[in-house]
């Protein structure tokens, strides 16, 4: 009968050249300790710093600095609660800054702690805009032109959010009066164009489908009918434009 060697586990955080049992492998690879801490500076033990996840607990009452070796790799999810900051960072080196509530993955490249994945509490978005999703809408009017004459009576109501350079827009043209105006209807959107766009519509009046187009470093939106370039133009009608064109910044 074959038999098979039994040692010791190591404690978790041995750096020594002892055997390591399947036992100390799944500890160091996939333990995770608990830090609990109300704030300032928690230097980690070998125990604690030798699992490979953190979760740090604990109401703060000032900002709180975990210090970990000059090396290794950790996941750290900060649980904590209060109005104050924590970091992960080596002695002499500089850290991260976790967000609470969510979760980051740090290594420690001999000097700094530096981020290896990505906190998207924290996610960068080039351009100008908001990365706010669930925040309100910006408002804004334009004025209503035609390609030939003008209207008596128009009027658009826009609404519309920014992220980096992609501009997600809602627009209501109200027709009141004709006047002199014929072919396309025009409108002024919040931001220049990068490149053509096309953003579709609906004549709520008629039913019929629209298409807007505007051209690379324009900001006006031409509205014609869907079907064969016809002028949707008339008394008391209600356009309404929605879509999503990129920006140039």
């Amino acid at each position: 009968m074959q038999r098979f060697a039994t040692f010791p586990t190591p404690a978790v955080g041995d750096n020594s050249t002892n055997a390591a049992s399947t036992a100390f492998v799944f500890a160091a690879k996939s333990g995770v300790v608990t830090i609990a801490t109300t704030g300032g500076t928690i230097t980690l033990s070998a125990a604690q710093y030798g699992s490979a996840g953190l979760l740090i607990t604990g109401t703060l009452a000032a900002n709180a600095v975990i210090v970990v070796p000059n090396t290794g790799n950790w996941i750290v999810a900060n649980r904590c609660t209060g109005a104050f900051t924590l970091t992960v960072k080596t002695a002499a080196g500089t850290g991260v800054p976790c967000t609470a509530g969510f979760t980051a993955d740090l290594i420690a490249d001999g000097t700094n702690v530096v981020i290896a994945g990505n906190d998207f509490a924290a996610l960068n978005v080039a351009g100008t805009g908001s990365t706010d999703m669930a925040g309100a809408w910006s408002t804004t009017t334009s004025p209503v032109t035609a390609i030939t004459g003008s209207f008596a009576s128009a009027n658009c109501a826009i609404r519309y959010k920014k992220f980096g350079r992609t501009v997600f827009v809602n627009a209501i043209v109200n027709i009141i009066s004709v006047g002199t105006a014929s072919g396309y209807t025009a409108i002024t959107l919040p931001f220049a164009s990068f490149g053509k766009a096309i953003m579709p519509g609906r004549d709520e009046v008629s039913s019929n489908s629209l298409i807007g187009s505007v051209q690379a470093g324009s900001a006006m939106l031409a509205i014609q009918g869907y079907t064969g370039g016809n002028s949707p133009i008339s008394n008391n009608t209600v356009f309404t434009m929605q879509g999503t064109y990129e920006t140039a910044s």
